[in-house]
């Protein structure tokens, strides 16, 4: 049995410690709040990256680790804690992989990308660029998953001050399947009223992109090799990884369903940029100039406009400086 001098004393405790108690409770119910908040957010931003081990993806996927997103990638041929192996050709395993991550957001990068690629596998070129792409929207139905499509400057053919609404009229097989792939993309929000960003890439080059393209034929030039060049006074609007990257984030979270350009704004030739490599590097540069390849957009100019003003990008890494730093790194 309490006394009546422990009762008074209790009730004395809980008097002088009732607003800190109250304190504690709003408090602790407060940051209940947040972390459901948070976790909610982060499940509404699940973030599926196809062709995350690729070039681009690989890219993306460090930039996605520095997030609050709960992203997963997918590739045919790597699998680790972030990288899930799914044959995106099969919609059978396509379909059980999304059921499994439902997710909000799709960051479609899978393909078979360059002109020359995709017109010595055009087969493959379709299933990669337009297959594919029939299974990853139809798998994604369901969960009406927002679609970032990277798709490319070839879909505009020969085209001078290309804006989003110009006309499509690819040359190539590379563009031509992307196209298909657009329109895909398009059909099935019609369908499903499912929200798509179309970015439409003009050239890329980084640092550990040797394979093909503008930093092969640097690489190359500097090492002696003796290089061909194809026609040579062909458009380039050269566009830095890291900037793509900041494109793709900034689709993320635009809300409008939109097609954009996206491209470096400095448009060069082949023959103009082993000018620019002989001037930093003080080499002269061997190279043979072949016939143009009738695959090959030969006059091409791209608007920027759209993209700067509605999804914010300006692209920051200039070709010259970029030159520079490998140079100087000797990384080339």
């Amino acid at each position: 049995m309490i006394s009546t001098h422990a009762k008074t004393c209790k009730e004395i405790i809980i008097r002088k410690n009732k607003g800190f108690i109250t304190k504690f409770v709003v408090y602790f119910l407060t940051l209940n709040r947040f972390i459901i908040s948070q976790a909610y957010k982060i499940i509404m931003n699940r973030i599926v990256v196809t062709g995350s081990s690729g070039s681009l993806g690989k890219k993306l996927m460090k930039k996605l680790e520095q997030t609050h997103y709960e992203y997963i990638g997918i590739s045919r041929r790597i699998k680790n804690k972030k990288t899930k192996i799914v044959n995106l050709e099969d919609f059978n395993q396509v379909r059980d992989f999304f059921q499994i991550y439902k997710p909000k957001t799709i960051i479609h990068l899978s393909a078979l990308t360059g002109n020359l690629e995709c017109e010595q596998k055009p087969y493959q070129a379709f299933l990669s660029n337009v297959l594919v792409t029939y299974n990853v929207l139809k798998a994604s139905a369901p969960f009406r998953s927002k679609i970032i499509f990277a798709s490319t400057r070839e879909v505009y053919g020969n085209c001078k001050n290309a804006s989003e609404k110009s006309p499509l009229q690819p040359i190539n097989i590379n563009g031509t399947t992307k196209m298909l792939a657009e329109k895909l993309i398009i059909n099935h929000n019609k369908q499903f009223l499912t929200p798509y960003i179309i970015l439409r890439f003009t050239n890329f080059y980084g640092e550990n992109y040797f394979k093909r393209g503008v930093v092969s034929m640097i690489k190359k030039s500097i090492e002696g090799e003796k290089i061909d060049v194809f026609g040579g006074k062909q458009s380039l609007d050269l566009i830095h990884y890291n900037d793509v990257v900041t494109a793709i984030m900034k689709s993320i979270n635009h809300k409008k369903t939109e097609i954009f350009n996206v491209g470096g704004g400095q448009l060069t030739t082949p023959l103009k940029l082993i000018k620019k490599i002989e001037t930093i590097t003080g080499k002269n540069i061997q190279y043979k100039i072949r016939p143009y390849r009738n695959f090959e957009v030969k006059s091409f100019s791209i608007n920027l406009t759209k993209s700067k003003k509605i999804l914010k990008f300006n692209p920051t890494i200039k070709i010259e400086s970029f030159l520079e730093s490998m140079v100087k790194n000797g990384q080339i």
